[in-house]
Formats: structure tokens, sequence, C-alpha cells
């Protein structure tokens, strides 16, 4: 197998949320405080970035049809957003989603965490601690995990409107998502408790049951496979984690708990989170973070700290990842962005 560094340093802050397009061969991932989403296109090996969000970009999922430009539902701080956007990174529609999360969280400094969408489109999202420091934040394991369904009208689609629920809390520092491939289990990491919950998982109605551990790492294993961060899942079934302080992407079976691969990311040792793309999906792409890297630490040993990664050679492929099926949520409106 191969590590390639696709775009070095190209996160100032902390790289996340990547996500492959097959139509526009393309992967899109955020730098979480600086606002920006990112795609590199695979034919040019180029990168284009966008400043769209004014506070916390936590993820950017793309809109189920969505153009070349670049059409996301994502987060500012504790508020979903909707839009569209030209080539110049000028919002051209805006959301008529409801702040429902920040009523929902109104008096606590939580923001989003991960955000995937399922077999049907339905957002799945978490609300952390804004400093990510539990053991200082009384806050910290006062989250929860939130879908996002639309309550539609067929004979009447101008009252479709957005449900906004909450399924498991508390969490402290909500990461990876995923699902079986089946669709009848979905996937949850803590990265606090260091342990990857499974849920029973309907998909119809997009409810959770049956919450249990899949896997809770060992004491004693954090100098190997530190705070779990990002996940997503090979076509057999296998888990690919970040870990977060020590500079890898890992393969777990989760049946037996055992390490099947491990993968060294150079010169980056805060790996945040992964996704399978490429023509086969049989790539695997890493997102790192710069945040809280010192000038020393980065001059010595992580000078690829915010960079974009690829891993070749693997062996196995991964599957497409959902998109968020409610485009007709957005009507063209005048109103500022800056209201967003």
């Amino acid at each position: 197998m191969a590590v390639q560094v696709l775009a070095k340093n190209i996160c100032h802050t902390m790289g996340d949320s990547p996500h492959w397009k097959a139509e526009t061969q393309s992967l899109s991932f955020v730098d979480v405080w600086s606002g920006e989403v990112h795609k590199w296109h695979a034919e040019k090996n180029t990168v284009d970035s966008k400043r769209i969000s004014r506070e916390m970009l936590s993820f950017a999922v793309p809109l189920k049809g969505s153009s070349e430009s670049g059409d996301y539902i994502f987060t500012q701080g504790l508020k979903l957003a909707l839009g569209v956007f030209d080539e110049d990174g000028k919002k051209v529609m805006t959301p008529v989603v409801p702040k429902v999360i920040s009523e929902v969280e109104e008096g606590t400094t939580h923001r989003f965490g991960t955000g995937k969408c399922d077999v049907n489109g339905r957002l799945w999202a978490d609300a952390v601690a804004r400093d990510q420091k539990p053991l200082a934040s009384p806050e910290a394991d006062a989250g929860a995990l939130y879908s996002l369904r639309v309550d539609t009208h067929e004979d009447h689609p101008e009252e479709n409107r957005p449900i906004i629920k909450a399924y498991h809390k508390p969490t402290c520092i909500s990461n990876g998502i995923a699902w079986s491939s089946d669709n009848r289990t979905m996937f949850f990491i803590d990265s606090c408790q260091r342990t990857i919950f499974a849920f029973d998982y309907d998909a119809e109605d997009g409810t959770l049951y049956n919450k249990r551990d899949a896997f809770r790492y060992p004491a004693g294993t954090f100098g190997k496979w530190g705070f779990p961060a990002g996940m997503c899942l090979d076509t057999a079934g296998k888990a690919w984690i970040a870990c977060y302080n020590v500079g890898r992407v890992v393969r777990l079976d989760l049946e037996t708990g055992k390490e099947v691969t491990s993968v060294m990311m150079p010169g980056a040792k805060r790996i945040t989170s992964c996704c399978f793309g490429g023509k086969n999906y049989d790539e695997l792409f890493v997102t790192s973070s710069k945040r809280h890297v010192t000038d020393i630490d980065f001059m010595t040993n992580q000078g690829n700290a915010g960079s974009l990664f690829k891993i070749t050679g693997l062996g196995v492929k991964g599957t497409p990842a959902f998109e968020f099926d409610h485009k007709d949520l957005l009507v063209a409106d005048p109103r500022d962005e800056e209201e967003f």
C-alpha cells in the first residue's frame, strides 16, 4: 500500500467531513474553524476552496443531484443551513430549515460535530461541547445525537417542513457515523468514551433501538489507537477508524475486536476522519488537523498536519456515501447570508 499527501497543510485548523462524489470525481472536506469547504478534483489534482460559514463549519454534506459548484447542507455553530453556491462561492439560494437545534440546545456553548446521511437522505448530526475539552467543561457530557427528516406534502410542497429529533444522549465528543451494508445497523463513535456503539436501525422511519457496544477500546491502548474519530466501513463490513493523536488509520474487525490493518500517516498525528472514493471506491481519503499543533511540533515531526492524504493498494473497497435528499427545502431568497 502507499500513502500520498494530496494537499499539504490545506487546512489551517481542523480538516474533517470528507465526502466522495462519484459524478464529479471529487472529494469535499471542511476546515472546521475557518468555515471553508475544500474540494479536491481527481482529474486535475487541484483543490478549490470556498468560505461558506461565518462560524464553525463542522460538516458540509452534498445535496443529492447537486452541481459541480457545490451545494451543501452545512453548519454554523448550532445552526443548520442549506446553501447553493456559484463558482465564486457566493450563496445564490438560502435555507428554509429553521434553527431548531439552536432552540433545543439554547443556553449551552455546544456546536455541531459529525454529520452524515442515511440511505434515505436523512441527516444525522450531533451536538458537542464547543471547546472539546471533556475534562474541563461541565457541558462536555451533555450533547446528543439528532436526526433531521422532512415531513413532506406531495400536494402542497410549500408546506414541507423539517423535523428534528434527539435520539441518543448524553454524548461527549461524538464522531464517526456509519451504516452496515444492509442498512440495519448504525454505528456511532463517542471519542471520550473510546467506544463504538451500535444500534439496530429502521431505515424507513429512522428509528434507533437496542443500543450496545460494538467495540470498547481496552485500557492501555491509548498509545496505540488514541481517540477514535471519524469512521467508514468497507464492503466486508470492517471498520476503518481515524486514530486521533497517534497518526494512523486502522481497520478493525468489530466482531472479533482485532486490528486487521494499520496505516501510519507521515508527519501528522491528529487524524480526524476517512472515507472511500476513487473510480472503484478502492482509495481511502484521510483528513487531519493542525489545530493546537505547536510551531516546534510542526517544524520537527508534524509537518503534514492539516493535510489531505490518500491511501491506495489496500485491497479492499468501500461504498458510496449518501447525500441529503431534500433540496426541495431551498427557495430563492434575497436575504443577506449573514443571517445564517
